[in-house]
């Protein structure tokens, strides 16, 4: 026990003196936030992310300090490479969003913002259910990474 103790002592005084830190509830520069209606996964973790943050998010645009428009948020998929009988072996899943920030007053806070995210994969139609299961899960990878993207633009926010 106390030789465990003894080697996790310098581990951690090398991490905390490197400045690691676990990631922790963005501060936003804003107390209330307006959403449109965002589907899917992409929607429920930007809307947590700004709950986890202390943001409100309100209902009516005029209660609102900020308003988030999202203009385009699409989805694809594309084929990467073919095999030599012209199966597919490859694919590419692409999301994109693109978003602004505005104060209550109509004046920009964020500039529209294009944000894309890809993740490719190989595909096997023998195993049909895996691959599916691996892009939903790819999906949801997207959706993660996205989010946290577009939270830490919005963090970055200059308050006036």
């Amino acid at each position: 026990m106390r030789r465990r103790t003894f080697c996790l002592l310098p581990a951690a005084a090398l991490l905390s003196a490197c400045g690691f830190q676990l990631r922790r509830a963005r501060t936003m520069p804003f107390a209330s936030i307006y959403l449109p209606a965002i589907g899917g996964g992409l929607g429920t973790r930007i809307r947590q992310g700004l709950q986890d943050s202390s943001v409100e998010i309100v209902r009516d645009i005029k209660q609102a300090e900020m308003r988030l428009d999202i203009a385009v948020a699409g989805r694809d998929r594309e084929i990467l490479s073919l095999s030599g009988e012209g199966k597919v072996r490859e694919y590419e899943i692409i999301q994109r969003i693109r978003f602004a920030l505005y104060a209550a007053d109509g004046s920009v806070r964020l500039a529209p913002v294009t944000l894309e995210a890809r993740r490719d994969y190989t595909y096997d139609d023998t195993m049909l259910l895996a691959k599916q299961q691996e892009e939903a899960l790819l999906w949801q990878d997207i959706d993660a990474d996205l989010a946290r993207r577009v939270l830490d633009r919005l963090a970055a926010a200059a308050p006036q």
